[in-house]
């Protein structure tokens, strides 16, 4: 039987908070503390990097450092209960506390931040921007594949790693296109079939001043680059 490390760690995890709670752990209670405090922290940390990367990547979306409050008020709330009532009559309280920042930590992560950085997902706007050229595109790739392009896609995708192989896809016909990155555009202008060039550029997420280049059929001057779903 397969164990999920993820689902093995949070049932560690829970194990250890229950038995805590009850005065039956083995775990020195600065220990406890110590921990806490550490989690204070990186919920501080996170109120004030978390925006700072979203400005750098995305231009906006600085809200998302809120997430670190509920760490930070879990840990704030758990440590003034142990100090209220000793390590052993706070330590119900302090769990809920944690608890409660753990469950509200997970909601905002998987509810609010996951949901708005897609958004932002370079997949969506390439492949919009393939089928909006073509019903029954065929699309392949030029020394650059990430694993999303092939979930949006529902297909497998070739990575061509010679500009000859590329160039010969795109000469196939007009549905072909081929997903690559600026630095790669050098490389394989000079194999381009006649009438082929880039078709679109799309800011490429998480990687600042990069994009990713769509080459098709089509003039050369023709894409206007832009951020999606902003």
């Amino acid at each position: 039987m397969k164990y999920n490390p993820a689902s093995l760690w949070a049932a560690v995890t829970g194990a250890f908070v229950h038995h805590w709670a009850r005065g039956r752990s083995l775990a020195p209670a600065k220990s406890v503390s110590d921990a806490l405090r550490l989690t204070g922290v990186i919920g501080a940390a996170t109120v004030v990097g978390l925006p700072i990367g979203a400005w750098l990547y995305v231009r906006g979306e600085l809200w998302i450092g809120l997430v670190g409050l509920a760490p930070l008020a879990g840990a704030l709330l758990g440590l003034r209960a142990l100090r209220s009532g000793g390590d052993a009559g706070g330590a119900p309280a302090a769990a809920r506390a944690f608890a409660l920042a753990a469950v509200a930590l997970v909601t905002l992560v998987f509810a609010g931040v996951v949901v708005r950085a897609d958004r932002f997902q370079h997949s969506r706007g390439v492949l919009a921007a393939i089928r909006a050229r073509s019903d029954t595109p065929r699309i392949a790739c030029f020394n650059r594949l990430e694993p999303s392009w092939v979930f949006y896609a529902g297909r497998p995708l070739t990575n061509y790693k010679s500009t000859a192989d590329a160039s010969a896809f795109l000469a196939s016909g007009p549905d072909a296109f081929v997903i690559t990155s600026d630095e790669k555009l050098e490389q394989i202008r000079p194999a381009l079939p006649p009438g082929v060039g880039v078709v679109e550029r799309v800011p490429y997420f998480g990687r600042q001043g990069k994009e990713l280049l769509v080459i098709g059929h089509g003039r050369d001057d023709e894409p206007v680059a832009r951020q999606y779903d902003k």
